[in-house]
């Protein structure tokens, strides 16, 4: 090979070398802007909005609660965060407590023979149920999706009327996986109660997976040797991992603002729970009564229930 090919070809190899690092950097610079692509919207703007809020920073916390709604029109926690950040900028207490979110499939107390309660009550499932939705036993908007809850032994609660003598001899909680064998992951039996009001039934043993749906049944036993006489309501919950921003937020605040973010976020059961510890007085028994009436539940023996009370195992 000539003097003059070699020239050739390194001046070739040179240029080669030179386009190579150009894309390699072009590449290289494009990675930032992908992840931040992937990191923006809607998730950024609202743990922006929950840090900001975390900082007292009211107003900018608005305006990124603001941005996420633009990035989801009508999206219902993100409304949910601008009327509270409205109440806190007009010095409001922040406590127009709405329990966001969707129920599917939760029926409310069937009925087969004589019942053990109170006569034309139901029992009522605590669970949120958005206004419209034609009642429980029907499937309602947001895509069909499970109430959610952050623990893995969560607390459910029930409006239980009695009567007189006529009373549940027992009650049970059943709690299936929806997802995976559909056995059952809970069957815990509990102690019959005296009285009317709103009962607390905590989780008993294990402990839900995250990302996955269950189906939990409550039922009360009326008769010891005929279960088809029992009166059963059932519902479905799904464990879901909290926003890093809203977890945050919610390791900074206590009482009823506390509850409140809780409710707004759509974790109806944790702002029972939360509500539940607090002391009885004006504000709590008021908040108690927004809470289940935003939840679509109007039995007055219901609202006026606060505190609940824990249903003891049998």
């Amino acid at each position: 090979m000539t003097k003059h090919r070699w020239w050739l070809l390194i001046l070739w190899l040179s240029v080669l070398l030179v386009f190579a690092s150009v894309i390699l950097r072009q590449a290289s610079a494009e990675k930032p802007a992908v992840y931040l692509t992937q990191t923006s919207g809607y998730d950024q703007y609202m743990a922006q909005g929950y840090a900001a809020t975390s900082r007292r920073d009211y107003r900018r916390a608005r305006g990124f609660f603001l941005q996420a709604l633009q990035v989801r029109p009508g999206d219902v926690y993100a409304t949910a965060a601008i009327r509270n950040m409205d109440a806190y900028l007009s010095q409001k207490r922040p406590l127009n407590i709405v329990a966001v979110g969707t129920v599917r499939g939760t029926k409310a107390g069937a009925r087969r023979g004589e019942s053990c309660l109170e006569k034309d009550k139901r029992m009522i499932p605590l669970v949120p149920t958005p206004k419209g939705s034609g009642g429980s036993g029907s499937e309602t908007g947001g895509g069909g999706e499970a109430p959610k809850t952050t623990e893995a032994r969560p607390s459910f609660f029930f409006y239980i009327p009695v009567e007189g003598d006529k009373k549940p001899r027992w009650f049970q909680l059943t709690i299936k996986d929806s997802q995976g064998s559909g056995k059952n992951v809970v069957k815990q039996v509990y102690k019959p109660v005296s009285k009317s009001g709103v009962y607390q039934v905590d989780y008993p043993s294990g402990g839900l997976e995250v990302g996955k749906e269950y189906t939990w049944t409550f039922s009360a036993v009326c008769d010891r040797n005929d279960f088809s006489k029992s009166i059963d309501i059932e519902g479905q919950i799904q464990r879901t991992q909290l926003n890093p921003g809203l977890q945050d937020l919610l390791r900074n605040t206590q009482g009823l603002e506390k509850v409140t973010w809780y409710a707004s976020s759509g974790y109806l059961q944790e702002a029972l729970r939360e509500l539940s510890q607090l002391p009885r007085n004006n504000e709590t028994t008021s908040a108690w009564r927004e809470l289940l009436q935003s939840a679509n539940i109007t039995d007055t023996a219901a609202i006026n229930a606060f505190p609940p009370v824990k249903l003891q195992p049998r």
